[in-house]
Parts: C-alpha cells; sequence; structure tokens
C-alpha cells in the first residue's frame, strides 16, 4: 500500500536528557529510518549537553554538576556546550544511499534550515541564516557565546543553534531554540578562568523565542507551525512515528537516564 505521506513527525516532552540523545543516535545510526524522521522535544529538568568531540572532563565542571544533580550528556553530533530544560529542540533523520557528499550534507543542512525559517515566519518572527562557511570559530566559549555559520539568528542574535552529523546511511540535525531565559547559568558549569566576560557574551548574544512574540504560545503551538513548514516542504500531512518510537524504548529500556 503506497504511503499518503512523505515524512514522520513526532513530539516527546520531558524526556531525561540520556534518552533524547540516545533516541537521536538512534534514528541516525543504528536505524535507518524509510522516511525522513522529524522530532521536536523537551528536557525533564536543566541539562547540559556537549558536542561528539568534545572532552567533557577539560570543559565541565562535573563536579559541580553531580553536586547540583545536573546531568550532562553527550550529543550524537557536534559543536559546543549547551544548556537545555529552558529550550525546545529538534531533531531530523534523512535517509539516503551510502557515500554522501560534503556538498549533499550541506544541502541538507540548508533544506532544514530553511524550513525552519518558515516556521519562525508562521508565528510572525522574521529570522535569517548566515551563509554556511569554513571559518573558525573567535570565541573558545560555550555555543551560544557566539554566532556561527549557518545558524538562524533574530536581530543580529542567535536564536536556533543547529548541528550535523553524517552517518552511513543517514544524516541528522540537531538544534536548539532558547524559550525563556534559563534558571541557572550554564557558565557556572564550566571549566573557565573568566566566567563573567563569558555571561556576558552569552546574553548579548542569544535571542529567547517567545520573546520575539507580541503574544506568549503554547509549546504545543510553537511546534504546531514547525509542523506546518515541515508539512509545506515535504508536500504532504506528516506520518506517524509511534511504531519506530516503541521500537526505540524496546531497544534502550535498559539505558542510563542520566550521566555525569
Amino acid at each position: 500500500m503506497t504511503k499518503e505521506y512523505n515524512f514522520r513527525f513526532s513530539v516527546t516532552l520531558d524526556w531525561a536528557g540520556q534518552m533524547n540523545m540516545e533516541a537521536d543516535r538512534y534514528f541516525g545510526e543504528v536505524i535507518t529510518p524509510d522516511l525522513p524522521m522529524v522530532r521536536f522535544y523537551t528536557w525533564d529538568k536543566p541539562t547540559i549537553s556537549f558536542g561528539c568531540n568534545q572532552n567533557p572532563f577539560k570543559r565541565i565542571d562535573l563536579v559541580s554538576c553531580q553536586r547540583d544533580h545536573i546531568p550532562v550528556v553527550q550529543r550524537p553530533t557536534g559543536g559546543r556546550e549547551l544548556l537545555h530544560g529552558h529550550d525546545l529542540c529538534y531533531c531530523v533523520a534523512m535517509p539516503h544511499a551510502a557515500g554522501t557528499t560534503a556538498l549533499q550534507a550541506k544541502q541538507i543542512f540548508a533544506r532544514i534550515t530553511d524550513v525552519l525559517i518558515v516556521g519562525l515566519s508562521n508565528m510572525r518572527i522574521t529570522a535569517e541564516w548566515r551563509n554556511l562557511s569554513n571559518r573558525p570559530r573567535t570565541m573558545p566559549g560555550p555555543c551560544f557565546a557566539q554566532t556561527d555559520a549557518g545558524e538562524i539568528t533574530v536581530a543580529e542574535k542567535k536564536l536556533i543553534a543547529s548541528a550535523q552529523r553524517v552517518f552511513e546511511r543517514c544524516t541528522i540535525q540537531e538544534g536548539s531554540i532558547p524559550l525563556i531565559r534559563p534558571i541557572i547559568e550554564l557558565t557556572n558549569y564550566l571549566k573557565t578562568a573568566d566566567r563573567e566576560s563569558m555571561r556576558l557574551a552569552m546574553d548579548a548574544n542569544t535571542a529567547y523565542l517567545l520573546e520575539q512574540s507580541n503574544v506568549t504560545m503554547p509549546i504545543e503551538t510553537v511546534v504546531g507551525h514547525f509542523r506546518q513548514a515541515f508539512e509545506e516542504h515535504f508536500s504532504s500531512q506528516a506520518g506517524p512515528a509511534d511504531e519506530l518510537l516503541t521500537d526505540f524504548k524496546r531497544s534502550n529500556k535498559n539505558v542510563l537516564w542520566y550521566q555525569y
């Protein structure tokens, strides 16, 4: 029977950090979805994530995290430290043939970023994204300390931070969208000699989605606007993801919920 949809969409609210990251890795590396898989999700508590190429022992004060019960988890994609719990995150898993080139990966990144900007436009938020480049970061701090190439901004402030990783038959793209200001300071849990200047840089460079809109929107409305943008992009209504999520939970029933 021919499917009436061209992609799958899911929303998983208030999952623990380790489960969120395992889900992203599962759909990118462990299995290959038959169709593009789009998942929006939130976190059950303040959590710090770090990129797959980072050494958390060098950059994160794990002793303070453990003392304050702040979970620390590794993302399957790259990038710098992120604080979650006040944000809405997304992951898009795009299946493809083996041997995807760097140019094709950039094209996937551009497609997804364009869809996210349409979703923001549906909320009457005017955003733009910086063209991809190979220029290195000028600041060694966490993700939101500066705006990097390919990221979405509003009035020169970063609103959506995204990172991509290409696996053998699937490319995943993850992103974080701050909704409101966090209740804790990420810089308090980083190993840095100058927390104050880094905190000021993050404050000056970060936009919050719910501060951009004249009307306070519940999370379901925000996700609905993004879903509409993906449905327009894929020219179909979203298909179900329940079976894939059930398989994921069954395969990861013994996974650690917290990692320090």
